[in-house]
């Protein structure tokens, strides 16, 4: 393969797949090295005489998370909790109940309602330069999916396509995913109960869904490797509500109205359970962003900032 086109590849992985792929042989050490390929995970500039790789590493990952509201996108550094809002121009279009996901320096925004219609559109959004990029459609009509992203894939599962056919929401059981790199959808497997408005969990290669409306007890775990859905031992002791899990160290817990359970993670058994502050809107549609021990999300309605720590305590993140 061409130098070119081995930079081009190399962009799209993690900086822990990139320290990997650097031990396969000298020439690939080399281009994994480069400021080119490094300058893809720094939103910051790179700190004087250094380069884009010692920048990045003396900077830490950067972790930002998204909260997109009609065209107003706000934009919270988690390492700081600094934020700033502008606002988003064309070819974005608003939607309502649209989810999206944050990739290395930008985000991927699927669906909605607008003017009454669900959408199957997708934009890419640079979170530095703010430029907008119209992606190809999804195969599925759908708001308030459940989107994670892994390995330079996005993966978009459930959400209301509008069939109601004589239901009170027409929730769906289609999932599908992007790839940055052929800029194209394709159809994934059907999850077990069809859901909406929910916030999965990737941990390891593995996707773990639970709760939303419309959604029954059990927690869904998808293998991005096999890209099939493997036998769950989760049960949670509610269903049908919007929801969010979390997974920290060997725990995976599931938030959703007045009620945190906790499972074990490798079991499933559930090992505790909290009260919370009794709201219908812990779902989060633009995912979560793990930074020192927590976990930090924005709830959709009112898209405050909390954050999750190590001993399950929910907080608000800038208290």
């Amino acid at each position: 393969m061409e130098h070119r086109k081995w930079l081009e590849v190399l962009k799209f992985l993690e900086p822990s797949e990139l320290l990997d792929t650097e031990t396969v042989c000298r020439a690939l050490r080399h281009l994994c090295s480069t400021d080119e390929v490094w300058s893809c995970h720094l939103v910051e500039a790179p700190l004087p005489n250094m380069s884009y790789k010692e920048s990045y590493h003396k900077q830490l990952s950067p972790s930002f998370l998204v909260h997109i509201k009609e065209s107003m996108l706000a934009i919270t550094n988690v390492r700081t909790l600094e934020a700033r809002s502008v606002r988003l121009n064309a070819p974005f279009t608003p939607t309502s109940f649209g989810a999206w996901v944050s990739v290395p320096k930008r985000v991927v925004y699927c669906g909605g309602v607008h003017a009454g219609r669900y959408m199957a559109t997708s934009f890419l959004i640079n979170i530095v330069s703010l430029q907008v990029e119209k992606l190809p459609d999804m195969h599925t009509t759908r708001a308030g999916g459940g989107l994670e992203y892994y390995r330079g894939n996005v993966y978009v599962f459930g959400g209301d396509n509008g069939d109601r056919q004589g239901r009170p929401y027409g929730d769906l059981q289609a999932g599908e995913k992007y790839s940055l790199h052929r800029k194209e959808w394709t159809r994934l497997p059907n999850m077990n109960s069809p859901r909406r408005s929910f916030t999965p969990f990737r941990h390891q290669e593995k996707i773990y869904i639970a709760g939303g409306g419309g959604a029954n007890n059990e927690v869904e775990v998808f293998d991005t490797a096999t890209e099939q859905f493997l036998p769950s031992p989760y049960t949670i002791p509610f269903s049908n509500r919007l929801a969010s899990c979390f997974i920290i160290g060997n725990q995976l817990a599931v938030l959703s109205t007045s009620k945190m359970t906790i499972h074990n993670l490798e079991t499933g058994v559930q090992v505790g359970e909290r009260s919370l502050p009794s709201r219908s809107d812990w779902y989060s549609p633009g995912g979560t962003v793990t930074w020192k021990g927590k976990v930090y999300f924005a709830t959709y309605y009112e898209s405050d900032l909390l954050a999750v720590d190590s001993t399950w305590e929910v907080s608000a993140a800038r208290d």
